[in-house]
């Protein structure tokens, strides 16, 4: 099976998927047209929110695409975007690294007696493409790093169980959870009790989010629970962790999620930060600094950091 990672990169103003192999890339309507193939129907545009609205009829064709190959182009310096403008939801489960809880000098009471801790970040203004800056607001004065890696949802998910969840997964891509440290906490409220920790102020500014550059498939990642997340600031490596780690396997987001709500194709489940934050060295991120956050075998994010003037 040739492998193939699923991208999005704008030409003319427009996005458009295109495939990634190795170092070339594959539009996907040329490809399709190049081929005689039939696509699935699509409301509007195609991008890849639409092609995961139907994932399961689009990926034989995307297989078919990779195998038989098409005109391409060179990869390097294409614009690429957020691979998905833009989820329906945005979910993001909080403190779900064993390592990470510990650095940051939280105590685990036994997993039996605990649920997933989730909280959201709007799509649109959160979700930044890869190489596009994160603009620090001036209120920010001590924004941290988050590499994470995230599912993205292939299916309509409803009350599913642990064990058929992997079923609902159309793919994987990467994020960095950029984080407002000084702001998370709300001393105004009196800085303890239900209203000390904030997670809209410490997480959801814009442009806190980026993500991408690419999906990888599910079927070509043999365990999502068995992979290196890395997160280097200006070269210098911060974290490097492990999917083993986790709190809460994939699995088993998705079914306490879906418990909750119905989980849409092209929803975005990040799945928590390991170890290497910056908050317990007393490290934040800077003007001019370059983050580059990764997961094995999935894609590599690089961002720049900008102090708005």
């Amino acid at each position: 099976m040739t492998t193939f990672r699923l991208a999005a990169v704008e030409r003319d103003g427009v996005p458009r998927p295109v495939l990634l192999i190795e170092d070339r890339m594959i539009d996907v309507q040329e490809a399709v047209g190049a081929h005689g193939l039939t696509p699935p129907e699509v409301d509007g545009r195609l991008d890849v929110l639409a092609m995961l609205d139907r994932w399961d009829a689009w990926l034989p064709l995307l297989r078919q695409i990779a195998e038989r190959g098409a005109p391409s182009q060179a990869a390097a310096g294409a614009s690429f975007l957020a691979p998905i403008r833009y989820p329906r939801k945005l979910l993001m489960a909080g403190a779900n690294f064993t390592d990470h809880m510990a650095e940051m000098g939280g105590e685990l009471p036994p997993k039996e007696t605990m649920r997933p801790y989730v909280f959201l970040k709007p799509p649109t203004t959160s979700i930044i493409s890869p190489h596009e800056p994160v603009t620090l607001p001036p209120r920010v004065q001590k924004a941290d790093w988050e590499a994470e890696l995230v599912a993205v949802i292939g299916r309509p998910a409803r009350n599913v169980r642990q064990s058929e969840a992997m079923d609902y997964v159309a793919g994987y891509t990467v994020l960095n959870d950029i984080s407002s440290r000084d702001l998370q906490h709300r001393t105004d409220w009196g800085g303890r009790g239900p209203f000390a920790f904030d997670w809209m102020l410490g997480k959801c500014w814009q442009g806190f989010a980026p993500m991408g550059p690419s999906i990888t498939p599910r079927e070509l990642v043999p365990d999502p629970n068995q992979l290196a997340v890395r997160c280097s600031v200006n070269g210098e490596l911060m974290q490097n962790g492990n999917t083993r780690n986790f709190l809460f396997t994939i699995n088993e987001l998705i079914e306490y999620l879906s418990e909750l709500f119905l989980l849409e194709p092209g929803d975005c489940i990040s799945t928590g930060t390991p170890a290497g934050v910056g908050r317990p060295r007393g490290i934040f991120l800077k003007d001019g600094d370059l983050v580059v956050s990764e997961v094995e075998g999935i894609c590599r994010l690089e961002t720049p950091i900008r102090r708005a003037q």
